[in-house]
């Protein structure tokens, strides 16, 4: 199988031979056959502070009748098995959470929910907090004890019958209510949070309920903005306490940072930290009198060189299942950061949105990894943009002294976070904005020409390129679609100054680009949120695909990989980029192909198993073959009878330009007679 691949950069042709596949003689020969080996890896998930997450699984019950038997369902020893499950919250009606109740309207008014958690350190939870967002009221029960009563009749304690109507309340935003009261009731070992959820009548039809349990903290603690020799704690919790972090090398009775009660948000410095180098912390809070404790985690610094592992993700929070599952799949890799693209937060950032559609959604991964987020335009869709900046501690910029746009390093690589939302005049883009010439511009272009490290990469909404819903906006009303007018101010500089990837979010689905010189351009926006189609496919696509999921790079010496992974754990897509283009000749994986020749045939230089594969079967009419492919990527299957010196293409079809991820062809002039076969794969 031969391939002519297309050099990456400059000028020249190139032909490579790859391992030859089976050749075809006739129905009786025996078949090629492929095994692939799947390992699947358990990643076990620590207890962590919140006792039951916004993700978590609960059974439920609707109400069509009282549960039976009666009281019973709101202890532990109650055999839900028979209960339906789904992730937390629920709703009917005009609300869309993530296990939605379509039956409600016309025939119940009301669901029962319970959820068992384990708690192993009651000694060290002071506080108890309830988060609860609900339509139109709730009973909330901590191992059969009523602790919460919203929107319905009756006393604390007495019966709430299943039919009752609540009142008819409209859903406003989460409260955080504490109930430490019930802390007596809680016990280490098995316990069960139960809530019984109304609306306001068989004919309301609208329903919702997100609850999530948490100990002392009412927000984290996360790891934010992680440097060489530092990194920051943030975590809320209640009034007039103060907080300290103890952390070490080995234990957290090592050094300690303590912080005045001023504040329910509270940031930690933790200073005087080694590059490289993995910490164990915990965080404090106490009012004089009680004292509350997390979990001990762990965090680690920054190296000055060498491996980094990342993973981006945009266009994420609208609560909804598949927000979640790309959050399970993103736990299951191990980066030592995570870039988040904008639109953090749907419909808009809001202080009340912030945990259940962020912060407690990726809580147990950012305990440990910090992620590092860029405005999107829904970010700046509520009042202003002080409930964004005050959720994080991520760095600053020289110019502003803000966090609109920031840059910090990790190993080798750069990384910049551009404040381009979108090219809508938000009332952020005077001082903000980018424009040539303007403050961030500047900025920008100081700062990468400053770095000393060997990659850049940039990360910011609005993309560069797109084949999708965004491919004709002209958001700013200038004439100029905004792809054009954002590429024309940002290709210069990535030129001039060497960057290597661009990441966008913004069209809610998955795309690479041809690399244009030096620089690569992803779209990774199918982190959560309803997925776009394409509308017309770019002449510089290379990949594209309408699929949740989150982004993998590794880099590694002067390679750099990027991986699209679906939330089943697929790599959809893969490419591979060199910081300088290769050596002629190297062979870097050793399988008898050039780094050039891999690279022009989308393989991986560096990965021996990563070729192109030309893979065939026997039919009654002739052999199908077919292979991976890249769309709009040439291909050309050629055929040669008898020995290997003299092939032609297989048909009239070829050469042809790929429109799909697979290719396939069946051979309807094959005879008893060998027939060989190769690929030519061109630019």
């Amino acid at each position: 199988m031969q391939a002519t691949p297309r050099r990456p950069r400059g000028t020249g042709h190139h032909t490579a031979v790859y391992p030859v596949g089976p050749l075809w003689q006739n129905p009786g020969m025996s078949r090629f056959a492929i095994l692939l080996l799947v390992l699947a890896t358990t990643v076990l998930d620590a207890f962590a502070q919140p006792l039951i997450r916004v993700t978590d699984d609960w059974a439920y019950f609707k109400g069509i009748t009282e549960p039976s038997p009666a009281n019973a369902w709101k202890l532990v020893g109650f055999d839900d098995s028979s209960w339906p499950r789904g992730p937390m919250g629920f709703s009917a009606g005009a609300h869309n959470e993530a296990t939605p109740l379509h039956d409600m309207f016309g025939v119940y008014n009301s669901v029962f929910l319970r959820r068992q958690f384990v708690v192993t350190n009651r000694s060290d939870i002071a506080w108890l907090y309830l988060r609860l967002d609900v339509e139109d009221g709730a009973v909330v029960y901590l191992n059969g004890t009523e602790v919460h009563r919203i929107g319905l009749p009756g006393q604390s304690g007495s019966a709430v019958p299943f039919n009752a109507a609540a009142d008819n309340r409209s859903r406003v935003a989460p409260d955080d209510v504490d109930i430490s009261a019930g802390l007596p009731l809680l016990v280490n070992g098995t316990n069960v949070l139960a809530i019984q959820v109304h609306s306001s009548g068989v004919l309301d039809g609208n329903l919702a309920c997100i609850a999530e349990l948490l100990a002392n903290f009412s927000r984290g603690p996360i790891v934010q903005s992680v440097t060489t020799n530092s990194a920051k704690v943030l975590w809320k919790a209640g009034s007039n306490l103060t907080g300290r972090v103890e952390f070490g090398l080995a234990s957290t009775a090592e050094q300690s940072v303590s912080l005045p009660a001023d504040s329910t948000v509270q940031i930690a410095m933790l200073p005087q930290l080694q590059p490289g180098t993995n910490y164990v912390y915990r965080v404090v809070v106490s009012d004089g009198i009680r004292t509350g404790r997390s979990i001990v985690s762990t965090l680690s610094t920054a190296p000055t060189n060498g491996v980094t592992r990342f993973s981006a993700l945009g266009d994420s929070g609208n609560g909804g299942l598949t927000q979640y599952a790309v959050a399970a799949s993103l736990r299951t890799w191990n980066p030592d950061l995570v870039l988040h693209l904008g639109d953090v937060i749907y419909p808009a950032f809001s202080n009340s949105l912030a945990d259940i559609r962020c912060l407690s959604v990726y809580q147990r991964q950012m305990a440990s990894t910090p992620y590092y987020f860029t405005f999107g335009n829904h970010d700046l869709y509520s009042t202003d943009d002080g409930p964004y900046l005050s959720s994080f501690a991520l760095p600053t910029n020289s110019a502003s002294g803000t966090s609109h746009y920031y840059s910090f390093d990790h190993g080798d690589v750069h990384f910049v976070s551009v404040f381009l939302p979108t090219l809508t005049p938000f009332s952020q883009q005077t001082a903000h904005g980018l424009a040539v010439g303007s403050i961030q511009y500047n900025w920008l272009t100081n700062d990468l020409a400053t770095t000393s490290r060997r990659w850049k990469v940039l990360f910011f909404h609005a993309p560069m390129n797109t084949s999708s819903a965004h491919r004709y906006d002209d958001l700013n009303s200038n004439g100029t679609y905004d792809r054009f007018e954002i590429s024309a101010m940002l290709d210069p500089v990535c030129e001039r100054y060497g960057v290597q990837l661009v990441l966008n979010g913004h069209d809610h689905n998955y795309e690479r680009f041809r690399p244009k010189d030096a620089l690569t351009r992803i779209v990774s926006g199918g982190g959560g949120y309803p997925l776009y189609g394409m509308v017309e496919r770019d002449p510089e696509s290379v990949w594209f695909q309408s699929v949740h999921h989150h982004l993998r790079v590794t880099v590694d010496g002067d390679w750099m990989k990027t991986e699209a992974v679906a939330t089943d754990g697929t790599v959809i897509d893969s490419t591979t980029i060199p910081r300088v283009p290769p050596v002629p000749g190297a062979d870097s994986d050793g399988d008898g192909l050039t780094d050039e020749q891999e690279l022009a045939a989308g393989t991986d230089p560096r990965d021996a198993a990563s070729t192109v594969k030309l893979q065939l079967a026997n039919q009654p009419t002739g052999p199908l073959l077919w292979w991976k492919s890249i769309p709009g990527r040439r291909y050309d299957l050629q055929v040669a009878t008898n020995a290997p010196v003299s092939f032609t293409s297989a048909g009239p079809a070829f050469p042809r330009t790929s429109q799909t991820t697979n290719e396939t062809f069946i051979d309807l002039g094959a005879t008893n007679s060998a027939r060989f076969y190769r690929l030519n794969v061109g630019p």
